[in-house]
């Protein structure tokens, strides 16, 4: 298997929108679209490349068993999934 530009590419992509945009200014692509952001629960503020990328690994919890995680923010108080009390993370609305 020989890696092409276009993995270079998504994973690049991947890393930039997730880790490091998510990471300092709490939106990814799509939170910016949907007006949310990324902060740590305890200060508010966004909370790093290293987290951001970890949260996002986390994720693989959220899908386990059948990706019940990603609907938990249905019953939560604080909306989150299982990643998110993991990574000490919530998502608000950007104006908060």
């Amino acid at each position: 298997m020989s890696v092409t530009p276009s993995y270079l590419a998504v994973l690049g992509f991947a890393l930039w929108n997730s880790g490091y945009r998510q990471g300092t200014t709490g939106q990814s692509l799509g939170k910016q679209v949907m007006g949310t952001k990324l902060v740590s629960a305890r200060t508010g503020a966004p909370i790093g490349f290293n987290p951001a990328f970890v949260r996002q690994i986390a994720h693989v919890i959220d899908a386990l068993p059948f990706y019940l995680g990603y609907f938990r923010p249905l019953w939560d108080a604080r909306r989150q999934t299982f990643a998110d009390p993991v990574c000490d993370t919530v998502v608000v609305h950007a104006g908060s």
